[in-house]
């Protein structure tokens, strides 16, 4: 009897419901978009991905892009944000109330995955976009990270694979695995 209730125990606890995962932004979203499948498959997740090189926040928040990105992924319940990076010597923040009213309107869980460190430097710009969209999202500090860029600007394969794979561990958990989380530390 005991090992029949262990046994269920772990299998509660090790439980990750799939998530439908829709990473949008720059260049460093196509980056990460080529491995990224791979790392979905990997955890039992789906990936789409939605990426125009060169974009700053202002293409995906004032033209309305993010919007329409997301009715082109129904099923998304999280999205990874790639945004920041063509934006790295703005002084102020650039408009992302856009982007989060559509994440807040979606009901979808999101990561922030704040610009690289462009050409080996810190940028205020990473500051204010952690201010500005956290708690909407989490926020990942990618200058922060040190992830290896080749050409100052972007990761090679390797590197965004790693990168990634950091920003995968922090998509918050779905609200049934936080009920089964809160009954846990409850009993």
């Amino acid at each position: 009897m005991f090992a029949q209730w262990l046994i269920g125990a772990i299998i509660a606890c090790s439980f990750v419901a799939p998530r439908h995962v829709l990473i949008v932004g720059d260049s460093e979203a196509c980056a990460v978009g080529v491995v990224a499948s791979v790392i979905a498959e990997k955890n039992g997740d789906s990936v789409e991905v939605e990426c125009k090189p060169g974009s700053k926040v202002e293409h995906w928040s004032d033209a309305g892009n993010f919007r329409a990105a997301l009715s082109r992924h129904p099923t998304a319940d999280t999205v990874l944000v790639f945004l920041g990076t063509n934006n790295f010597w703005y002084r102020e923040v650039p408009n992302v109330a856009p982007i989060l009213d559509a994440i807040k309107d979606a009901g979808l869980s999101c990561v922030w995955v704040g610009p690289t460190s462009v050409h080996g430097k810190s940028w205020r710009v990473n500051d204010l976009l952690r201010i500005n969209t956290v708690p909407t999202c989490v926020y990942y500090d990618t200058e922060s990270a040190g992830v290896p860029l080749v050409d100052g600007v972007h990761p090679n394969a390797a590197a965004a694979k790693r990168w990634l794979q950091d920003v995968w561990r922090m998509i918050p958990l779905k609200y049934e695995e936080q009920d089964d989380e809160q009954r846990r530390t409850d009993e």
